[in-house]
């Protein structure tokens, strides 16, 4: 038999990481930068598969700090079906989070990665890393078309489309 205080220890593991994948900061002033997404496939057999891959340009002048790769930071969005109705329960992913970065604390870490003009940045995210769908479903979507819109601290991205089969 297991004893209680092992029980918590591994709860307090599990949930430890479900939630550190979606830690969030907030920054004095956000980036001005274009975003691009494209999935790495147009067919999938369920949302858990969803890969989203994502570009971050620097279309500034000058040097711009970005809080992005690994974690899903600054990422939000949105799946809606083929009538455009929205099939998303969070935008955000966190939403759910219990860890908020401000902006001089992730300075201190030297977590910012540094984008020189005319330069891009890209990582390929789980959409259930950036978003939820539904909690009542396991984050699943049935059979049909969906198109995905993605922002980076507002910065708006082009929409994909997709399929569940």
């Amino acid at each position: 038999m297991v004893k209680p205080n092992y029980l918590l220890l591994i709860f307090l593991i599990l949930c430890g990481s479900r939630f550190a994948l979606a830690q969030y900061p907030v920054l004095k002033h956000y980036p001005k930068v274009g975003v691009t997404i494209r999935l790495l496939s147009d067919v999938y057999q369920n949302a858990d598969s969803i890969r989203v891959k994502v570009t971050i340009t620097n279309h500034q002048k000058n040097v711009q700090t970005l809080y992005f790769g690994g974690f899903a930071w600054g990422l939000s969005g949105v799946v809606v079906d083929k009538e455009g109705k929205s099939v998303t329960e969070l935008p955000c992913r966190c939403e759910m989070d219990s860890h908020i970065y401000f902006e001089d604390e992730l300075v201190k870490k030297h977590w910012g990665r540094r984008l020189k003009p005319d330069s891009s940045l890209s990582d390929i995210y789980p959409l259930n890393r950036i978003l939820i769908l539904n909690f009542k479903h396991f984050n699943q979507l049935p059979a049909g078309k969906y198109a995905l819109s993605l922002t980076y601290f507002g910065n708006e991205a082009n929409k994909v489309s997709f399929t569940i089969e």
